[in-house]
């Protein structure tokens, strides 16, 4: 509600000021020269008012003594209409044409003034230094000089009288639309007063976006109007140059045109090393692919390591069986031996004290054989808790570090 109301009255001194400026003080008498020495004051102030066309609430001077202040405040209203033709025999009419300048902006008047000066500085050459045809001649284009400037001036009167007659169009539509607005408040109001408060809430919604709708179009216009006037300037500056400026222009185009060329040149050197340069420093893996690549490398570590105790249990237990099987084979040959040998020495005693003999140094070659792999076997045992233990020392560095 609030910021309907600061619209509301935004908008009513916008209108006030318009119609201020509307119905302001325009002069439509002027002195006559016998009437600027005037005897009484109060007479010039009279006339002064009467210049600007105000006439009401003035008395004669011999009757502002005569009354009291409540026949003074009867009479305020009245005029003394003798005594006003008498002050406007002072005065005489403005012509048409003064007053039209006096409706005229201060740019108007400001080229109307360098206009005079002109005609004034081409109304001054000295006819003495010419003849009779060149006073003519002269004369004939000064005519068709001030000619066409009054066809530029006349021109320029029309569009501002058109200017002039839109703006007050405008102005009635605003009046219009302030009027139709105005109803709409007493409108909104009222239903306010009938309405649930959800409603009231979505119709101020809704009012406070057309508001504010109607002023981004407000402003919008205002800015393509700036753009069309900077357009339109930029135009007649562009007209009105120059053959030597429009070369000056392009060649300078030209030389931006190659300095763009080598600038873009350089621009795709760069482009490419900044490419390079970001695919080195893609094919270097961060943390997390180091972390995946080490993990990967732990898999396959872990991977080759059990090939590798599988592998070697292999070629553990066919060592092994070999070895086995090559003992079975030479304990099978010394039973056979044995066996073949008995026969034999049981015919004789010498050939059996022989045998005897034999296969005592057999067993103890056997026994010797035995003892030499229990002492390798004792020295593979040594060897395997060695590498344990570096092992686990090696896996304690791994953890701490």
């Amino acid at each position: 509600v609030d910021q309907v109301v600061r619209e509301k009255n935004k908008r009513v001194l916008e209108n006030i000021e318009r119609i201020q400026n509307l119905y302001a003080p325009r002069r439509e008498f002027k002195k006559k020269p016998t009437a600027k020495n005037s005897e009484d004051e109060l007479t010039r102030v009279r006339i002064t008012l009467l210049e600007f066309g105000d006439k009401g609430r003035l008395l004669a001077p011999n009757r502002q003594k005569s009354f009291s202040t409540e026949e003074l405040e009867e009479k305020t209203s009245e005029v003394d209409e003798s005594d006003v033709e008498h002050l406007f025999s002072h005065l005489s009419v403005q012509d048409k044409e003064y007053l039209e300048y006096q409706e005229l902006s201060e740019a108007d008047k400001e080229r109307i003034k360098q206009n005079y000066e002109e005609l004034r500085s081409e109304f001054s050459i000295d006819s003495q230094e010419l003849s009779q045809q060149n006073q003519i001649k002269a004369l004939l284009v000064t005519k068709q000089s001030v000619e066409r400037k009054l066809s530029k001036i006349v021109g320029a009167n029309t569009e501002l009288r058109e200017a002039l007659q839109q703006l007050q169009e405008q102005c009635a539509a605003m009046g219009q639309e302030e009027e139709e607005t105005t109803a709409e408040i007493a409108e909104l109001i009222r239903r306010e007063e009938e309405s649930d408060t959800n409603v009231l809430d979505t119709v101020k919604e809704l009012v406070m976006q057309n508001d504010a709708l109607k002023q981004e179009e407000v402003e919008f216009k205002e800015k393509c109007r700036r753009e069309l006037a900077e357009l339109q300037q930029k135009i007649a500056d562009t007209e009105n140059k120059s053959p030597e400026e429009e070369a000056a222009i392009r060649n300078e185009l030209e030389a931006e045109q190659q300095r763009l060329q080598v600038l873009r040149l350089q621009l795709a050197k760069q482009n490419r090393a900044i490419v390079t340069l970001q695919r080195q420093l893609d094919a270097i893996p961060d943390r997390t692919e180091l972390a995946q690549y080490q993990r990967r490398f732990l898999e396959l570590y872990n991977q080759v390591s059990a090939k590798h105790r599988e592998t070697k249990h292999f070629y553990t237990l066919y060592n092994t069986l070999g070895d086995t099987k090559m003992y079975l084979t030479k304990e099978l040959e010394l039973l056979n031996s044995i066996y073949e040998s008995y026969a034999a020495t049981q015919n004789s005693t010498t050939s059996r004290a022989q045998f005897l003999k034999q296969f005592e140094s057999l067993a103890e070659g056997i026994h010797q054989m035995k003892i030499k792999l229990k002492n390798k076997c004792s020295d593979e045992k040594v060897r395997r808790d060695g590498y344990n233990e570096q092992l686990l020392i090696l896996i304690d560095q791994q953890r701490k570090s």
